[in-house]
């Protein structure tokens, strides 16, 4: 039986990121604790994203999983970008996000590279 624990986290945060990219926390009373925190998250959750979905694929880190891994994620991360402000009125594009997103995929490929954590 195929181990299906890895496609299992991968859809969990590809469904978090979802979720709380289009969660309208202006319904939150208050400043935020962290300003900027955001961005950590975004760093932390499309590092999990790409980490989970490469082991998902293959636990040899082959090309196409890297390849398709990596497209997937960015992906996604500027469509929700673009379409946070559609969705979610109070919420806005924000190139910084793209860029958390991205530092977050490379600095968990080159973990998953250098370290061999899979």
């Amino acid at each position: 039986m195929k181990n299906i624990t890895w496609p299992i986290v991968s859809t969990f945060i590809f469904l978090l990121i979802v979720f709380l990219s289009f969660y309208d926390f202006s319904l939150d009373d208050g400043p935020p604790l962290f300003p900027n925190i955001d961005k950590l998250g975004h760093f932390v959750l499309y590092g999990m994203q790409f980490s989970s979905l490469v082991i998902a694929l293959n636990k040899n880190l082959i090309n196409r999983a890297i390849i398709f891994s990596f497209g997937f994620c960015l992906l996604l991360g500027i469509s929700i970008e673009f379409l946070q402000p559609i969705i979610s009125p109070n919420r806005m594009f924000d190139i910084l996000d793209i860029i958390a997103n991205l530092s977050g995929i490379l600095i968990a490929f080159f973990l998953l590279k250098n370290f061999r954590i899979t």
